[in-house]
Formats: C-alpha cells, sequence, structure tokens
C-alpha cells in the first residue's frame, strides 16, 4: 500500500474511528472549528481555556471535541510536513476503503482550514522545541493554609506547662503543587509552601520578567 499521509500500514483503527468522527461534523461544528484555528492553529497544544469556548460552540461532548482538534492539527502538519496537495490526501483516503460520500466531508473541512496549515505545522515544530529539555509544568494547584502558631510543637521533648497548647496566634502559607511532564513522557509532582512575603516576590518577579518578554519581543529581530 502506498500512501503519502497514512504510511505503507495504513492508519490504526483507532485512526479511522477518529476519521470517522471528523466525517460526520455538522456544518455549525465545522463553522465553529474553522473560527477556533484561525485564532489557535498555532498553539503546538491547544489551550484548555479556548477548547472549553469551542465547546460550547459545538454539538460535540469534551472527548469529541478534543479528539478531532487533535486529528486536525495532525492532519494539517503532516500535509504541510510531507508537501501535500488536497488530491494527495483524497487519494489515501480511497486507498483505505473510504468512498466518495466518506470523503467528501472529510476533504470539505481540510480544505476550508488549509490557510492554517503552515500556522498548524509551525505550532507543532515549536512545540517540539518548547517540552525539550526540563520538565514542561502541565498543571499547578494552589490553596491557601490557615496554620496556627502554638508556643510550641506537639512533638517538642521540651515542651513544659502545656506551652503546645498556648496558641499564640495564626499564619497563612500557600501550598503551591506543581505538576509537570518530561520529555521522555513520564510524569512528576512537586509541592512547595510559601509564605505571603515570598508569594508577593514571586509575583513581582514574574511581572518583571513579561516586561523583559515584552522588550524581547520588540526586539526580536536583533536576535537573527
Amino acid at each position: 500500500m502506498n500512501l503519502k499521509l497514512f504510511g505503507n500500514t495504513g492508519p490504526t483503527p483507532a485512526f479511522k474511528r477518529d476519521l470517522q468522527l471528523l466525517s460526520k461534523l455538522s456544518e455549525p461544528d465545522r463553522v465553529a472549528l474553522r473560527e477556533w484555528f484561525h485564532e489557535n492553529a498555532a498553539l503546538g497544544v491547544p489551550d484548555q481555556r479556548a477548547l472549553a469556548d469551542l465547546l460550547k460552540k459545538t454539538t460535540l461532548d469534551a472527548a469529541q471535541l478534543a479528539t478531532v482538534v487533535t486529528l486536525l492539527k495532525f492532519l494539517l502538519t503532516s500535509w504541510g510536513s510531507f508537501g501535500l496537495n488536497l488530491s494527495d490526501i483524497e487519494n489515501d483516503l480511497g486507498s483505505i476503503g473510504y468512498s466518495e460520500t466518506e470523503r467528501e466531508p472529510i476533504l470539505r473541512i481540510l480544505s476550508e482550514l488549509q490557510p492554517f496549515r503552515d500556522a498548524a505545522r509551525f505550532g507543532s515544530i515549536k512545540h517540539s522545541y518548547e517540552v525539550a529539555g526540563v520538565p514542561t509544568i502541565d498543571d499547578v494547584n494552589i490553596v491557601w493554609d490557615i496554620r496556627p502558631i502554638f508556643e510550641d510543637f506537639a512533638f517538642s521533648a521540651a515542651s513544659e506547662n502545656n506551652r503546645h497548647t498556648s496558641l499564640l496566634g495564626i499564619t497563612y502559607l500557600l501550598m503551591l503543587e506543581i505538576e509537570a511532564s518530561r520529555a521522555d513522557g513520564k510524569n512528576e509532582t512537586s509541592s512547595f509552601q510559601l509564605r505571603e512575603e515570598d508569594v508577593d516576590s514571586l509575583l513581582d518577579g514574574l511581572s518583571r520578567a513579561k516586561e523583559q518578554l515584552a522588550v524581547l519581543k520588540d526586539r526580536k529581530g536583533l536576535l537573527r
């Protein structure tokens, strides 16, 4: 089997099921997806907030939408990377058993998204650079801890006169949990606690880092 997009072995059964879902999109779904790709094609990984907004505009559930967006990004990226024409994709679909009626809706949405093909390919390449090296943050969990301050610790061997029950006050600590993925696909979780003043310092540092980024973007021509 001489396929240009799907390889010599052809798509897996799971991939074929995803193509079937793509072929059954309604017109309002295609319009919503076209608008979403117009704004987000260059994203390496779909922004969850953007997907949440898109979900409200389609008839798909969350899992179906994630499947369709991932599939479309793959098709657009591969289409550009292999230097194919839409007719090459049509021939591949025909070679793996898709009738003209089944091919038509897939080709239609790809044709509609063709203007965003290069942006999708750039986003895929950009993501490869962004996940290389140190672990990449996937999620952050934040909660405030109100911690009592007693005159002595409960496990203090030197505690006298019930000082461990003498409540002096409270302090506030931010509990920060960071979930990250490594380039080898493994996940890791790290937890930290920050004092209120540490949180202020972190926010100030992040704000200054954004100012530096603005300078870099303004002068990016100097980096060529």
